[in-house]
């Protein structure tokens, strides 16, 4: 996933979700951000699913070359 270009208002987010949120930059998975925090897959997976949602995320579209 990537940061969606029009993002909501970032104050509402935790420490843990902002933290996810600037390590999501398209080239790094879920496991790498896992890694990068110490958390579980399942907790990255589970705060990325909910950034999805609020649209603070979107996901990679890949390029057509």
């Amino acid at each position: 996933p990537v940061v969606a270009k029009k993002t909501p208002d970032k104050s509402r987010l935790t420490q843990e979700e902002l933290e996810v949120l600037e390590l999501c930059d398209g080239k790094r998975s879920i496991g790498e951000i896992a890694m990068k925090t110490g958390k579980s897959y399942g907790e990255i997976k589970k705060i990325i699913d909910k950034l999805m949602s609020l649209g603070y995320l979107e996901t990679l579209k890949p390029k057509i070359t």
